[in-house]
């Protein structure tokens, strides 16, 4: 256990030891990650365009079948047993489903994917209002050779805001009482700003993105011409970097805490937060106000490691791949342009560059002097087998990444029908599920973080038909234990047909209704569908209603008819 200091003197070099134990390992972490991220938008290290990014259109391709966020489907699983537990739940993943796409959490999850893929690792920060990205750049661990983020007993998060918002910080804290207008005036004066003169490798592109420099003193905001201009990978903000400070939320496992739970007074444990800001600051140092033992961070890492905490990246995989695809097509280019001008040889005589020249142009005439003098021009070729290398190569990159022809959309020898070919897709994509489930692991756990900060915090009402008696409630009312689930991982592109099909199969079994139905294929105008389906459905019932009382009249007519003639 890491005791956590009471005395506001000793907290700074507690928070100082933990930050240097956490980012233990951040300067070769940030060189990597740089190498890394140029490959990506690039495709070469050095930041200057390749030939053929064939690494950013392959990972994009790869993120395509792990995460499809259209046909993403929550179900709250609960411990509840009564009816009115399932009525609830079923309103409570929809007040969910809506926060999803408000905060466009689905459009956070494909760039998360994407970068968990280049960096190895990205991490979401669900906060009360908003979800986040984090690059690995900026979270740090007590130990990495933990693979899972709710085992540390540390976990860092260095924050870059401006003045501003440093400013608006320290008055609300002000305002509830938690620090002094001393301690404010104070720590807004020695607060310490981003400084240019640091060396710009070390600083994570989410900051070296945001600072310009001045290099003239009368100068400031100077505009820089964009990077990709100049064959590098990003291009520079425009903001002033006397205007952005630097702090980390550190948080540090207390197990002499108590967790606030229905066994009151337990003593269980939970997390103590730190914030502060360089060079000395602390502005909060207070037990969880975040959720009961929870911390607002999920990392999204396809490519595990069971010890170590960041993984692989997939960049990292097809490196030696890309590098010979490169080296072949520059090989290729060169004789290429050997073949489209090809290189001569003169014997007896030197040949002017008006010769030259005249040999390569349209209807061109050189006239030699010399009654012996000979030209001879190269033959060069591009072999098919160097072509059918480039082929091998782009097989490879799949194969490396577990997408078979199959999974592409490519025929396969012997393949006889469409059934045929969905057996062999499915069979080819176990390689790709086993990623897709690890996703769909961290969107469970976002949700379930979501949907406990709106039982916390969200107070509007919600309702449902008990027979004929609509019944209110509140998110906070659901006192069940539970946790989302992602419906039949139908995150991933590789489920969403098998499931399509099962759930056609069930519902003409009559196992789920239509609107169940609905809510699988994830159609267009849902709210308008169910209102369809309900008011067929009352059409229905009042159909059979009415037969059955036009059979019941012809049974009193045949009746009475029966009883006249006795």
């Amino acid at each position: 256990m890491l005791n956590i200091p009471k005395e506001k003197s000793r907290l700074i070099p507690f928070a100082k030891d933990m930050i240097d134990a956490c980012f233990n390992s951040y300067q070769q972490r940030a060189s990597q990650y740089r190498s890394l991220r140029s490959l990506f938008i690039t495709g070469t290290q050095t930041g200057e365009l390749a030939r053929f990014n064939r690494l950013q259109s392959h990972i994009d391709y790869l993120v395509s079948f792990l995460f499809s966020g259209e046909t993403v489907v929550f179900e709250l699983d609960h411990e509840g047993k009564d009816a009115r537990h399932d009525l609830m739940a079923k309103e409570m993943s929809r007040r969910l489903k809506d926060r999803w796409h408000d905060n466009q959490t689905d459009v956070l999850l494909y760039d998360a994917c994407t970068w968990s893929l280049v960096y190895s690792s990205m991490f979401f920060k669900i906060t009360r209002t908003h979800d986040y990205l984090v690059d690995p750049f900026d979270i740090g661990v007590y130990r990495e050779d933990l693979a899972s983020i709710d085992e540390q007993e540390a976990i860092v998060h260095r924050i870059y805001i401006t003045t501003d918002e440093f400013r608006r910080s320290l008055m609300l804290l002000v305002n509830d009482g938690m620090m002094s207008a001393e301690e404010a005036l104070s720590a807004m004066g020695r607060v310490q700003t981003v400084s240019v003169s640091e060396d710009m490798n070390v600083l994570p592109p989410t900051v070296s993105n945001l600072i310009i420099s001045q290099v003239q003193p009368n100068l400031r905001g100077n505009v820089l011409t964009p990077g990709i201009l100049k064959g590098q990978d990003v291009a520079q903000a425009y903001v002033d970097h006397n205007n952005i400070v630097r702090g980390h939320e550190i948080w540090v496992w207390n197990d002499e805490a108590f967790m606030s739970r229905k066994e009151k007074g337990k003593r269980e444990g939970d997390w103590h937060i730190i914030t502060c800001f360089e060079p000395d600051i602390i502005m909060i140092s207070r037990p969880n106000y975040y959720l009961s033992g929870e911390n607002p961070f999920v990392k999204i890492c396809p490519n595990r490691v069971y010890n170590y905490f960041f993984g692989i990246s997939e960049i990292t995989k097809l490196l030696n791949v890309h590098e010979n695809t490169q080296q072949r097509l520059l090989q290729i280019s060169k004789m290429l342009d050997r073949q489209a001008e090809p290189p001569s040889r003169v014997y007896g005589m030197a040949l002017p560059l008006e010769m030259q020249d005249a040999l390569y142009k349209p209807r061109g005439v050189a006239t030699f002097a010399q009654p012996n003098a000979k030209f001879e021009q190269e033959q060069v070729k591009v072999g098919e087998d160097i072509w059918r290398e480039l082929d091998v190569y782009g097989k490879m990159f799949d194969e490396l990444s577990g997408l078979p022809p199959s999974l592409r959309g490519y025929g396969e020898k012997g393949v006889r029908s469409q059934t045929h070919m969905s057996k062999i897709a499915s069979l080819a994509s176990s390689r790709i599920k086993k990623s897709a489930l690890i996703i769909e692991d961290a969107i469970e756990k976002v949700a379930t973080l979501r949907m406990k900060l709106i039982q916390k915090h969200d107070s509007r009402t919600m309702s449902y038909l008990e027979g004929e008696k609509r019944v209110h409630f509140t998110a906070a009312q659901f006192d069940e234990p539970y946790t989302i689930k992602v419906s039949a991982h139908s995150s991933s592109p590789v489920f969403v047909e098998s499931l399509k099909q099962e759930a056609a199969e069930l519902f003409k079994a009559g196992v789920i209704d239509g609107e169940m139905l609905v809510e699988i294929f994830q159609f267009p105008y849902q709210n308008r569908i169910r209102e369809r389906l309900k008011n067929m459905e009352k059409a229905k019932t009042a159909e059979k209603a009415e037969e059955k009382q036009l059979v019941v009249e012809e049974l009193a007519v045949k009746k009475a008819a029966v009883a006249n003639k006795e």
